[in-house]
């Protein structure tokens, strides 16, 4: 009879562990920032400033307890246990309301195994645009360093640009490309021990569309913007 509890029990655990966290959806109004924080979720981070007198706060919510998540890694989606996190964006309507502009789920990159260094690392805003800031690791030498400045533009938060600086450790070697969206202009610098030139900066046209916005961006570095280059 003990084996057969002892069997009852892992299968649980197995379910438990297959199951996706399930995202809440955050209210569209409120008086202050309390109402839109669920009770089992706390502020990882928040800035505030003005977006074309639109006076907003940007917060990033992460969840008390730990959830198995989808997510992209290496090329394939796979099921991390984590701390999920949620993006939101609120404006002041007026001394006692707030609106929710954006809830994005997936943005903000979360810690996946704690020996590693949180990816997430900073969001500002300055003159209007909102930077956010990344590390992305590929091993134990390698890694990019991704930042994104969004602008709200016609009623949404839209990338207008972007950089990726990639360095190895252990080769040396290091690719820099800085983006932008409104002139569809990109660079990119590349730099090796090899190289007995000096680093060159080459210009590239980008073929877009339209611009991508903060709710439809899905998770960071895994945009194919050009060939062989992801953010």
């Amino acid at each position: 009879m003990r084996w057969f509890f002892l069997l009852v029990f892992l299968l649980k655990l197995d379910f438990a562990w297959g199951q996706t966290f399930s995202y809440p959806a955050i209210k569209n109004d409120g008086q202050s920032i309390a109402d839109f924080i669920p009770g089992d979720w706390t502020i990882r981070d928040s800035v505030s400033g003005n977006f074309n007198d639109n006076q907003g706060c940007v917060i990033i919510l992460q969840s008390k307890d730990s959830g198995t998540i989808s997510k992209e890694k290496e090329g394939h989606i796979q099921e991390i246990k984590t701390q999920p996190r949620i993006l939101i964006i609120l404006f002041r309507k007026s001394a006692n309301s707030l609106q929710l502009i954006v809830q994005n789920n997936n943005f903000i990159l979360t810690q996946d195994e704690p020996e590693m260094t949180d990816p997430y690392q900073s969001i500002k805003i300055e003159n209007g645009v909102i930077y956010f800031d990344f590390t992305v690791y590929y091993g134990p030498s390698a890694y990019s360093l991704l930042t994104y400045a969004f602008q709200f533009r016609n009623r949404e938060f839209k990338l207008i640009g972007a950089d990726t600086n990639y360095f190895n450790e252990a080769t040396r070697d290091s690719q820099n490309c800085s983006f932008n969206f409104l002139t569809k202009k990109w660079n990119i610098t590349e730099d090796n021990e090899e190289s007995k030139r000096r680093p060159k900066k080459i210009w590239h046209t980008i073929e877009l569309k339209e611009l991508k916005t903060l709710k439809n961006f899905n998770q960071p570095d895994t945009w194919e913007v050009t060939k062989g280059i992801f953010l």
